[in-house]
């Protein structure tokens, strides 16, 4: 270190004169830079540790850090040590499931007087999978909660069901509330004519909820209100009441009520429940009153994807709207930036659904292992607007160090790797060959080039024509891949060789064959990108040479520019078998195996044996990865004195070796007479007979469901939600319907809300859509109104629709539909039951806007 000097001969602020030191005046220095400095992570994933020091060489001693905001780090504050000027300590991001966000945090560094020496910021980042809104019930109170309750039998007139009255002078207790020994926890004053209850709760978004559903305890009488509006009543006539209006029914030992309230009856905020229950005469000996009011979600909005995406392959997710939401455009964004390319994309939908589909990028893009990326869905670009759903995806790590290549896309270099260069101006010779000796070459990484100061290598910049590159890579088994993906930096043209042959050049060039001294025929003012495939015919296994020459427009170019990534595909093994569903006896199917697990002789075998005329044998499939080959089934004439289901099984090694794909099919009698199909869909071909609905459960339940576009099959602890479906007016479309002999049936559905599926019965009771569980008496009793022996099908679960959504189509009993047609007025249709408490399903009905959701019987037959 050189010693300072002032001109005026006085001492900088920084010296200082110590005592007499041995007899001599000396001066002591003190450290002219003081050096404080913190270093710590850029981001923290939930539930991580990670290291922050402090750097400090004016003194050790104990410090301490805080962190804003609280609540994203386990402790907020602390104490660490300094020593030999540093000091480290540790801290650990919270993990809060109910954010799907990531947040920025200040670190501060402080000493002992608090005063702030040097602040960081770090960014939380949310590692937990999202999890779309919770749809289903919600329970918003429950039987057995509080309520405040007056029992003086004073006519309060009609504003204690208001919002803004003031019930605080009012008792409370828990339910059930009433006398008489009828199960009651709160215990009430007897001999009153009416009793007034008030609860209030308070919803944040009242329209989340479809509807609302309210189960009710009383005795005798009861009018219901929310914010001041009736909802539901029973045994009361609510056209003339007032205090001392008594009941109409005798009601014994309490009774249970349920309905549906509508969504518009509730508001955001605070909202009132206020109920008057009325006695059937005011010498009555008991009194009850409890309730429970729940409210029913339908997503608005549904996101569907694939669980997880490999490193460089894409993700298509789907986004399905609810009946009632207007198409639109919405936009789909992830909150963890860096592992896809795109950091959002627009949905708009057409018909009620749309998608968006997402590239994960390359391994180079972010660290080593699986990564959790959460995507949410808002209604306004740049994650603005109302936020409306979310769906997880893993982006799946791609190990290139793995033995044998899984599915999927494999980096073999990135941009910035290290290639050789011939910078020298002259002719290179056979530089694009594999034999070539490149030894003498340089090497540096990329980009590299020269003139416009973001090289990270600078080759010469001579007046040469063109400069050359070269790279191996080492490829195990080259034959399983698909393509090669190259990306090229250039300036000005560019030529790529694999293996010694041209795969691909910029559109600058003349035509022909391009010598080291071939100039581009235009120039690049800015660095371009050449993009696209090599097929996978030009690898080889083993080491593969990569070889590039990028040209000048002009010896007098300012600039030259390179840079490359390349990447290799891996498609999936698979076995694909198709063929003909049916083959009448005497005929032929043929059938085609397509496989890129490699040319060669593949197998078939058939069961059971004696259908078709070929037990077993072979075939040759060639073509490399994209392979096909086929044979050819001759069904046996006259074999069977039925139609019969024949698997034709693909197989490797033998007739004995694994089987890889199969095909189902019927090899039908030859009857001679030919099998007629027809369908009846609500808005094809002029049919509009559908007829149907879904009623609820309970005693007056009495609310007309035929209009809605969805029928629901559910059960519950308080109701039962059962579905009904008929075809009507078929037998019409045939010439003689008393002659039709119906093979087969079936009915298509398109799943709208998964459950654990539903039974199907006959209908032996006539309904409307109109119809509802009020009106229906005993047509909704088992064995009564419908047959509860006559399932539509073997076994009686007919539709088993766990954990799906879509179009499915089930069996229908062939000799019912049968006598639907021939005896029109037996055609009551289908009675629908939830086949698992607490889950049922709802599919689209003919209501349903889009016709090809609409349900659809399709019936194989012969007249």
């Amino acid at each position: 270190m050189s010693m300072r000097s002032r001109s005026d001969h006085s001492l900088p602020i920084d010296v200082a004169y110590s005592n007499s030191i041995g007899g001599r005046r000396e001066k002591k220095y003190e450290p002219f830079i003081t050096t404080i400095s913190a270093s710590g992570p850029e981001s923290i994933p939930e539930g991580s540790t990670r290291t922050f020091n402090f750097l400090n060489n004016t003194g050790d001693g104990v410090y301490n850090y805080t962190v804003i905001p609280s609540g994203r780090t386990t402790t907020t504050a602390g104490n660490f040590n300094v020593t030999s000027e540093l000091g480290t300590f540790d801290l650990t991001a919270s993990t809060n499931a109910d954010r799907q966000d990531d947040a920025v945090v200040a670190v501060r560094f402080r000493d002992s007087s608090n005063t702030t020496l040097v602040t960081l910021s770090t960014t939380i980042t949310d590692e937990s999978a999202i999890t779309q809104p919770e749809v289903g019930l919600v329970e918003v109170t429950a039987k057995g909660d509080t309520w405040s309750y007056e029992d003086s039998d004073t006519d309060l007139g009609t504003a204690w069901r208001e919002a803004d009255y003031d019930d605080s002078g009012w008792s409370s207790g828990p339910g059930q509330l009433g006398f008489g020994g009828d199960g009651e926890t709160t215990s009430l004053t007897s001999g009153g004519s009416t009793y007034y209850f008030r609860k209030e709760f308070i919803l944040p978004d009242a329209d989340t909820y479809d509807e609302y559903d309210i189960d009710i305890t009383f005795d005798d009488g009861f009018i219901f209100y929310v914010n001041g509006v009736i909802v539901a009543d029973e045994n009361m006539d609510t056209t003339n009441y007032n205090h001392n209006t008594l009941a109409t029914v005798n009601v014994t030992n309490n009774a249970q009520y349920t309905a549906t309230i509508p969504s518009s009856a509730f508001k955001d905020g605070a909202n009132i429940l206020a109920c008057e229950v009325h006695q059937v005469l005011t010498t009555s000996s008991d009194l009850g009153w409890d309730a429970g009011l729940s409210a029913r979600e339908i997503a608005d909005y549904t996101l569907a994807g694939s669980a997880s995406v490999n490193e460089g392959s894409t993700v298509t997710y789907t986004l399905t709207l609810k009946d009632g939401v207007s198409d639109g455009t919405v936009y789909l964004r992830p909150v963890q930036t860096g592992h896809f390319v795109e950091t959002e994309e627009s949905i708009t939908t057409s018909s009620g659904t749309g998608t968006a589909t997402f590239s994960a990028g390359p391994d180079d893009d972010f660290t080593e292992g699986n990564v959790l990326v959460n995507l949410q869905l808002w209604s306004a670009t740049g994650g603005s607007g109302t936020f409306l759903q979310s769906i997880s995806t893993t982006v799946v790590d791609i190990d290139t160090g793995a033995s044998g290549p899984t599915p999927g896309t494999y980096e073999q270099f990135a941009f910035d790797a290290t290639w050789k260069y011939n910078d020298s101006g002259t002719d290179p010779g056979a530089f694009t060959t594999t034999g070539y000796d490149d030894s003498s070459w340089s090497s540096g990484p990329g980009e590299l080039g020269f003139g416009d100061g973001d090289e990270a290598t600078t080759i010469s910049d001579v007046n040469q024509i063109s400069n050359q590159f070269r790279k191996n890579i080492s490829i195990v088994n080259g034959d399983q891949y698909e393509e090669l993906d190259y990306d090229i930096l250039f300036d000005d043209g560019v030529v790529l060789y694999v293996n010694g042959d041209e795969q691909a050049r910029s559109s600058n060039w003349p035509s022909g064959a391009i010598a080291w001294n071939t100039l581009a025929t235009s120039t690049i003012s800015d660095s371009a990108r050449l993009t696209g495939t090599v097929p996978a015919s030009a690898l080889v296994s083993g080491t593969n040479y990569i070889a590039v020459q990028v040209s000048q427009n002009s010896t007098g170019s300012s600039d030259v520019s390179f840079n490359m990534g390349l990447s290799v595909t891996k498609l999936a093994t698979y076995y694909n078998l198709t063929g003909p569903t049916s083959v009448t006896e005497g005929d032929t199917g043929a059938y085609t195996a397509t496989t890129n697990a490699g040319d060669g002789t593949y197998y078939y075998t058939t069961a059971p044996t004696g259908t078709f005329v070929e037990a077993d044998g072979n075939f040759t499939i060639s073509g490399g990865i994209f392979g096909e080959g086929t044979f050819t089934l001759s069904a046996a004439p006259d074999n069977t004195g039925s139609d019969q289901m024949v698997c034709v099984a693909l197989r490797t090694d033998s007739v004995s070796g694994t089987v890889r794909d199969s095909q189902f099919t019927c090899v039908l009698q030859d009857t001679g007479v030919t099998n007629s199909y027809i369908s009846f869909r609500d808005g094809v071909d002029s049919y509009a007979g559908t007829t149907d609905t879904y009623v609820q459960s309970g005693a007056n339940e009495c609310t007309n469901r035929g209009g809605t576009a969805s029928v629901i099959i559910d059960k519950n602890a308080s109701n039962e939600r059962f579905g009904m479906i008929c075809f009507g007016g078929i037998e019409s479309s045939f010439t003689d319907n008393t002659a039709v002999c119906v093979t087969s049936a079936g009915m298509t559905v398109n799943i709208n809300s998964e459950g654990q599926g539903v039974r199907g019965y006959k209908m032996l009771g006539s309904w409307t859509d109109s119809t509802t569980y009020g009106s229906g008496g005993s047509l909704f009793t088992g064995g009564v109104g419908y047959d509860i022996l006559s399932a539509m099908t073997d076994p009686t679960v007919v539709l088993d629709a766990n954990n799906f959504t879509g179009e499915t189509t089930f069996a229908l009993d062939a000799t019912t539909v049968e006598n639907w047609i021939k005896t029109p007025a037996d055609n009551k249709g289908i009675f629908f039951i939830a086949d698992h408490s607490g889950d049922g399903l709802q599919f689209r009905s003919s209501e349903r806007s889009t016709v090809t959701e609409r349900p659809m019987l399709t019936i194989a037959y012969t007249e």
